[in-house]
């Protein structure tokens, strides 16, 4: 017998294990964002792995709570069968069943465009830095400039970066 409260409950685990998975992915693009602009660039293939495995998994996450939609979609929406999405699952089932899942769903929605905006900074900070690296003879001169001995190509590659970081945010 299909229970429609059960397969929503079963999609509200599947959306709180997501956005757990997505959090983790977050958490890594930040590290590996730090790692370029603290020019720990060793580190990046580090968090590069990490990332994989778990968008792996929450790719996985997203075709099972898919599974589950397109089950309620056949067995009280067959009409939308086509095209039915888990908002037209809660636009149609009283709020008070639907509450979490909608709140749930927006915190996706908005982990995953942060992700994909530091999905974009990453690569233009990691290009930038490289051509910071490529160019040396200029940081080092700099690096006199500004009184530094050791630490004075650190102080400008990260202060460059930071005013990359600063432009793209």
């Amino acid at each position: 017998m299909f229970n429609l409260y059960e397969e929503l409950t079963k999609i509200e685990i599947l959306l709180s294990k997501e956005i757990e998975v997505y959090k983790i992915i977050l958490e890594d693009e930040e590290k590996k964002v730090n790692s370029i602009i603290n020019t720990r660039l060793q580190d990046i293939h580090l968090y590069c792995d990490h990332q994989n495995e778990k968008m792996t998994e929450a790719n996985e996450l997203r075709k099972m709570r898919e599974n589950v939609i397109d089950l309620i979609v056949l067995n009280k929406f067959p009409h939308l069968s086509e095209t039915a999405t888990l908002s037209d699952i809660i636009r149609r089932i009283p709020l008070n069943k639907t509450a979490r899942i909608s709140a749930l769903r927006l915190e996706l929605v908005t982990l995953m465009a942060r992700l994909k905006h530091l999905n974009k900074l990453a690569p233009k900070l990691f290009d930038e830095a490289l051509d910071l690296f490529a160019n040396m003879k200029e940081v080092l001169n700099e690096s006199k400039k500004v009184g530094y001995n050791n630490k004075g190509k650190e102080h400008v590659v990260n202060r460059k970066l930071s005013v990359l970081v600063n432009k793209q945010v």
